[in-house]
């Protein structure tokens, strides 16, 4: 694998009789990912794999993980590696506010510095990632009467649409494609088609 690639799993070519690697490229177009998938397919396995694959190939400031756990916990697994900034749970308000914090701020400094897609941040973070594990569940989390969405949620869709020409990615798993805010579809470049609930999905 050559810098910021690394391999996911296979695709299966029934038709042709052959598997052929699927592997992720970090400076693509498609640099952006949703995984879904419908209860049990293995959403969450996939964004572990996802992060393990990319820290055995890359070094720590190579490539950095920001992890919000809205799928039941799995991500916190991923805690302990060095290639992880932070680990959130829905439980943890305040570390969510600041991973938001954090990479808005990041953003912002190589959008000043013009820092683009050629990896040189110099900044010790290299190409970094925002994971949510769940979509649908982060985005009914810090709701009112008022606010029927998550007002974090137009800072994920900045993310999406913005942060790919600076080296920053949004990698989500979703029960269902059209619970994606239309705002997001067209930045996530690379799309996952696990087991579904439900021909319709």
């Amino acid at each position: 694998a050559g810098q910021w690639r690394w391999p996911l799993g296979e695709i299966d070519r029934p038709f042709d009789m052959r598997r052929d690697p699927l592997v992720f490229d970090a400076t693509s177009a498609a640099g952006n990912m949703v995984v879904h998938g419908g209860p049990k397919s293995g959403k969450s396995t996939a964004l572990q794999t996802f992060v393990l694959s990319a820290a055995a190939l890359h070094a720590p400031g190579d490539v950095s993980f920001y992890c919000l756990d809205y799928g039941g916990g799995q991500l916190r697994a991923l805690d302990g590696l060095t290639h992880v900034g932070s680990v959130a749970s829905p439980l943890e308000p305040e570390r969510i506010r600041r991973t938001f914090g954090e990479l808005e701020q990041l953003l912002r400094a190589r959008q000043r510095h013009g820092a683009t897609r050629n990896g040189d941040y110099r900044d010790g973070y290299g190409e970094v990632f925002l994971l949510i594990d769940n979509l649908y569940a982060f985005s009914r989390d810090n709701t009112d009467t008022f606010n029927t969405r998550n007002p974090l949620l137009a800072k994920v869709t900045e993310l999406v649409n913005a942060g790919l020409s600076y080296g920053i990615h949004v990698v989500i798993t979703t029960p269902n494609w059209l619970e994606v805010p239309l705002a997001m579809r067209d930045g996530l470049g690379l799309r996952l088609e696990l087991r579904l609930h439900d021909a319709h999905d």
